[in-house]
């Protein structure tokens, strides 16, 4: 039986959770974010109101701007207003958002700048070309400077957290002891850090139960069954009932317990303020008077509103730098910051994807787009007893649009003919830890360049997973398995003898990475200003602080010493967690006696 390609329409409203959507209005963050892109020229008015501390002079901190466009871009803007904090947070993701609310409920005035937008429950389309456009950086078309990667990476309030597919894994022990061992971090090898992962869990509900496995979950679970591979639950931060196959796009009903769900309003009910619409153009800085070792000391942020109406200057004791692995490393070099660890070391997770057809009679019941997004998994592919340098085997969140770019074209009909059978399609991924690294930074017109090849190592383990994942389909009863690359293979399982399904797997297994053969996907980023012992080898030091400048923190995947290997959420939130502890010693020891509390 044929399917033809269901509208939008039909699509969120055949998703169960679209049709029980429960407090669709709730805005947990209402009246807490300031939309810089809609202020006008009595955003100081606005702001007293909001109890945001004012500067009437900020002559102080546009003195130490580096940037000569930013200079340029001063002289004459439609809006320039300075304000002060304890703490300005760049970022709202996973990372910024854990110190804003720890920093928050601590007493101390938070400011966090996002350069994304705000979208509460009932903002959310569950669209494609709106959602990727205006919640993913680069309006979800970021590619590798090869244009051999397809680069995912969240850009609104709440960051990731609030686009990514629930996935809550804790730091796996392998990962732990190579941070403690190899890179001499003993944080990771802490009862701290435990605690630290279980009051992240905690905070955001992760439960690993699952009620209702959706079609491709089944069909993963099912296929590795019947391999004798190994298959357990996930871990997610969202109830075991949950039924949205549309969190890649925001969760409309709120049960994914995203940071704009907790964390942020954690902070915002502590005082916290959150500026969307606004990019952190320059974190300034000066040379240190207090005798630490540090040759700089933080002063504050310098930020453009959208389409660079106006300016907002920060005043402030700590900087944290939350923009994630790719936007962190950029702004850090464009302060003046110097150490050449800065935007190296940049690990992707690269993703290869990989199909079977089920038609209506074969397999579990239900389309790919429907349920729970990510519920199995399976390491059977990932070395897990090993140094854990292999490929973790899971389930994509799928709409039309994303694999129909994904598909390889060989012509118009058989496009149609493979779009057609996509609600019955089965998608399996393979998710390789991966060895090899890159670099981003950003190019001569101020956009993201990301540099990065697969290694041969990463090559051969997505190989590994992607085979491992065509012989879990096979199993299952697709009757036809296929990859994405170029050649548009379409083997038929159904019938075939062992021998017959072996050569094919061996066809497949040999495609090269060549020429943009077989697309490549990454939607974790992760360790270009990665943590370390010494200024030599690393970004920032084992408290998440900068090694040249006092008070500017790191706080987001950019500081993990390697790539994990699994979905990094839980990773962030308990780096973060711990970072946070560092800085509330930092001003306990340098600004307790006046630091701004919510009662002045």
């Amino acid at each position: 039986m044929q399917y033809r390609v269901p509208s939008t329409t039909e699509l969120m409203r055949s998703n169960t959770i679209v049709n029980s959507y429960r407090d669709l209005n709730f805005k947990p963050l209402e009246g807490k974010v300031v939309d810089a892109g809609s202020l006008d020229r009595d955003v100081s008015s606005h702001l007293r109101k909001l109890g945001v501390p004012l500067l009437e002079d900020i002559s102080h901190l546009k003195a130490l701007m580096r940037t000569r466009l930013s200079k340029q871009s001063c002289h004459h803007p439609e809006i320039e207003v300075g304000v002060k904090c304890d703490c300005v947070i760049l970022g709202s993701g996973s990372g910024g958002s854990v110190v804003a609310g720890i920093l928050a409920q601590a007493g101390y005035k938070v400011i966090i700048l996002e350069k994304g937008f705000y979208f509460a429950r009932g903002d959310l389309s569950l669209l494609e070309q709106p959602s990727m456009y205006t919640m993913y950086e680069e309006r979800g078309c970021l590619v590798s400077k090869d244009s051999s990667t397809i680069l995912l990476s969240g850009s609104t309030v709440g960051g990731g957290s609030t686009v990514n597919w629930s996935a809550s894994f804790r730091t796996p022990p392998h990962v732990r002891k190579e941070w403690a061992t190899t890179h001499k971090l003993e944080l990771f090898a802490s009862s701290q850090y435990d605690k630290a992962m279980d009051a992240v869990c905690s905070r955001i509900g992760v439960q690993a139960e699952v009620e209702n496995e959706n079609f491709q979950n089944s069909v993963l679970r099912e296929g590795c069954l019947k391999c004798g591979y190994h298959v357990e639950n996930i871990p997610r931060n969202n109830k075991s009932d949950h039924y949205c196959g549309f969190c890649g796009l925001g969760c409309k009903s709120g049960e994914k317990k995203g940071t704009a769900e907790t964390w942020l309003v954690d902070a915002t009910a502590h005082g916290a303020i959150i500026f969307s619409g606004c990019t952190a153009e320059e974190i300034l800085h000066v040379y240190n008077t207090r005798g630490s070792m540090k040759k700089r000391t933080v002063r504050g942020v310098a930020a453009s509103f959208q389409d660079n109406r106006g300016y907002l200057f920060v005043d402030a004791k700590v900087v944290v730098a939350a923009c994630g692995a790719l936007r962190t490393p950029p702004l850090l070099k464009k302060s003046g910051l110097r150490n050449p660890n800065i935007g190296r070391n940049l690990h992707i997770h690269p993703v290869q994807v990989v199909w079977g057809y089920f038609p209506a009679d074969k397999g579990p019941k239900g389309m790919c787009y429907e349920g729970g997004i990510m519920t199995a998994y399976s390491k059977v592919a990932a070395n897990w007893d090993g140094d854990g340098y292999g490929a973790l085997l899971e389930c994509p969140a799928v709409q039309p649009g994303l694999i129909s770019l994904a598909m390889p074209w060989r012509s118009g009909a058989d496009l149609k003919t493979r779009m057609a059978k996509f609600p019955r399609t089965a998608f399996l991924l393979a998710l390789a830890r991966d060895k090899g690294s890159g670099s981003v930074t950003i190019d001569g017109d101020g956009r993201l360049e990301v540099d990065y090849i697969l290694s041969n190592f990463d090559k051969e383990s997505l190989k590994t997973g992607a085979e491992h994942c065509l012989r879990i389909l096979a199993a299952a009863g697709a009757v036809e398995i296929g990859t994405m690359h170029t050649d548009g293979e379409i083997y038929r399982a159904d019938g075939c003898s062992a021998e017959e399904l072996e050569a094919y797997l061996q066809r497949a297994r040999s495609h090269a990475y060549k020429k943009l053969s077989t697309i490549v996907v990454s939607a974790h980023q992760m360790g270009s200003c990665r943590m370390g012992m010494e200024a030599g080898t690393s970004g920032v030091d084992e408290r998440g602080e900068t090694w040249e400048v006092a008070g500017l923190f790191v706080g987001d995947s950019s500081v993990f010493p390697t790539a994990t290997g699994v979905n990094p959420m839980i990773t962030v939130q308990a780096i973060a967690y711990s970072t946070a502890q560092s800085i509330l010693t930092f001003l306990n020891n340098n600004n307790n006696h006046h630091h701004l509390h919510q009662t002045e």
